[in-house]
């Protein structure tokens, strides 16, 4: 279960004709492909094997001209048989499936020739010598040659056991704490069913009942039935061929290509950053250059934007943008195949290094090597790079990612124990960028205490949005560091106390002498950075502009209106400015103040203790 056979190979090289020799079924299922004995189309079937179950069959149409039916089922296979009929050997499309397979990584190949029964022993050995050369040098070196007579049946059986041999030994797709994944290959309408798609589901799970939607265009709906192999069943795992029926949808809303997954799990992109390995027969590969572009099971129409380079050679790997005409879902690591727009030739296959990537000046050296660090590199490592030496909100790093949760907090765990990065909160820093970050923080407190010697501290509102970080996430940043303190609204260094120079502190003994002397008759004070200081460290206080009291005066004002008020009651102006001894000038302020900050309470021309009235 949970993995996938194909076939491949040139047309009328018996493909189809093998599928129906081991399962019985038919896969031309179009009225044209029976009438004209061609495939055209993708077509599915089965095959029950010893050791791996029963594993799904995707037939696929050997024409050129039906490539592109070719390349929506290629994809998703794990195990592919490649076709090459005896009495005609390796043909261009034999050569031009071959290549697709090889750039697209499938697992594992079968060589089937075909037809045995039509040549004589000499031309099979030549045939397969032919195959040899074919697949010299290639991952599918050391690949099983099996010969075989759909018509007589000769080496079926052989076939057969090679299939679940090879079969059995391929790991099972991840279906546990992976994205839900469907490629979309055919969708039909059946009367008193409605809409059904069938598709390779390439990871993740899906449930009857469930709620999925389907992408880019972001239908919802439930997975209302779900079959496998003709068997109805309630749950289906990654690398199952699946079929499901969903409820409110047309037929028109749905496309080849298009995805089925859960909601909020995959969002759309039209630009992607790759990797292309070009085909040596391409030639020379322009900026801009347009292709087509098949991914899944959809095909995409694009342009390839050059990085570094305004023209490629086809003779090494190079790296691109790939800028899509519509959007698509796409993942990290995918591999996919290009052809040329016009002529439809074949111009390599590619992996995708970034799903979300940032623009920059593309034609520059730098940006080009930037890029380049993507080639091979760990999950890790990518992670890293998206920081970029500086730090991003986990979520947002996640979906950049493309990961699930549990996978991505398996590998920001490793990089928090080598180090790599430090969390606060949801944000995720390069430990290179936080030390940066409580650098610059640390300078420009200093720099601002070297300035203003008097001042308490910077505003920590303003040194916030100069850094642009988060509020809560500034908040713990500044909290993690012992060399800087947090007061009120102000940052300071620790061991900061404000600097006085000579006729400072002369002045500040003037001012204090003299507010100590006329305690509620203070002389008028200009504020300023002096001021500003007493202020903040409590030795005076602001009762209103330019007018303040001595912290003694303030305390002793209060005792003496608190102790009159609890003695005869609600006291008027006149009473207190007496109490005081001191004028209208300064007691209706001090009053003022003292409602402010909740001490008395005014009910018409008296005043009250504020806790008497709650």
């Amino acid at each position: 279960m949970g993995k996938i056979i194909g076939t491949a190979g040139h047309v009328d090289h018996g493909k189809t004709e093998l599928i129906k020799a081991l399962t019985g079924i038919d896969t031309d299922r179009l009225s044209e492909e029976k009438e004209r004995g061609l495939t055209i189309d993708l077509g599915f079937a089965y095959i029950d094997l010893e050791k791996s179950g029963r594993i799904g069959i995707i037939d696929v149409p050997g024409h050129e001209r039906f490539l592109k039916n070719m390349l929506a089922g290629v994809g998703g296979m794990d195990v592919v048989i490649l076709v090459i009929a005896a009495n005609e050997s390796v043909m261009p499309q034999t050569k031009e499936h071959f290549q697709i397979m090889r750039l697209l990584g499938v697992k594992d190949v079968i060589i089937g020739i075909s037809k045995i029964d039509t040549v004589d022993e000499e031309t099979r050995f030549i045939v397969k010598e032919e195959v040899r050369d074919l697949i010299h040098n290639t991952p599918y070196e050391d690949s099983p040659i099996v010969e075989f007579s759909s018509v007589t049946g000769e080496g079926l059986s052989q076939i057969t056991e090679v299939l679940d041999e090879r079969v059995s030994k391929i790991h099972e797709r991840g279906s546990k704490n992976q994205f839900t994944r469907l490629a979309i290959d055919r969708c039909f309408e059946l009367k008193g069913i409605g809409t059904v798609i069938t598709g390779t589901l390439l990871s993740g799970s899906i449930e009857e009942g469930e709620e999925i939607v389907i992408l880019p265009p972001g239908h919802k709906t439930k997975a209302r039935q779900i079959q496998e192999h003709n068997v109805r069943k309630n749950k289906v795992l990654a690398g199952e061929r699946v079929a499901i029926n969903l409820p409110g949808i047309e037929k028109r809303m749905v496309e080849r290509g298009n995805i089925i997954s859960k909601e909020g799990q995959l969002s759309p992109t039209d630009r992607l950053l790759v990797l292309i390995e070009p085909v040596k027969e391409t030639g020379d590969i322009k900026d801009l250059t347009r292709v087509r572009i098949y991914l899944g099971s959809g095909e995409y129409l694009g342009r390839l934007e050059l990085i570094g380079k305004r023209k490629v050679s086809s003779d090494k790997k190079f790296v691109s943008f790939l800028v899509l005409e519509e959007e698509i879902i796409a993942l990290r690591k995918d591999k996919f195949i290009l052809r040329m727009y016009s002529p439809m030739k074949l111009l390599g296959g590619g992996l995708i290094l970034d799903a979300f990537p940032k623009i920059k000046r593309r034609f520059s050296q730098d940006a080009l090597k930037d890029v380049e660090k993507l080639i091979e590199t760990s999950d890790g490592d990518t992670l890293l790079f998206y920081l970029h030496g500086s730090h991003l909100p986990g979520e947002n790093l996640r979906k950049r990612m493309q990961l699930p949760p549990a996978e991505f907090k398996s590998i920001c765990d490793i990089l928090l124990k080598e180090g790599s990065i430090i969390i606060l909160g949801d944000e995720i820093f390069s430990s290179n960028a936080l030390e940066a970050i409580k650098k610059d923080i640390t300078e420009r407190v200093g720099r601002f205490h070297k300035k203003n010697p008097l001042k308490k501290g910077l505003d920590k509102e303003g040194l916030r949005t100069a850094l642009d970080i988060e509020r809560n996430i500034f908040d713990l940043l500044l909290s993690s560091m012992v060399e800087i303190k947090v007061e009120k609204n102000y940052v300071k260094l620790s061991h900061f106390t404000p600097q006085f120079d000579e006729e400072t502190s002369k002045r500040k003994k003037r001012i204090l002498a003299s507010l100590k002397k006329n305690p509620f008759k203070p002389d008028k004070l200009e504020e300023d950075d002096l001021i500003r200081n007493l202020v903040g460290e409590g030795e005076i206080v602001k009762i209103k502009e330019n007018m303040y009291f001595y912290r003694d005066a303030v305390e002793q004002g209060e005792k003496l209106i608190r102790e009159a008020i609890e003695k005869r009651g609600p006291l008027g102006v006149s009473e207190i400015k007496d109490l005081l001894k001191t004028t209208r000038k300064y007691i209706i302020p001090f009053l003022e103040y003292l409602d402010r900050i909740k001490f008395t309470v005014r009910k018409g021309d008296l005043r009250d203790l504020w806790e008497r009235e709650i």
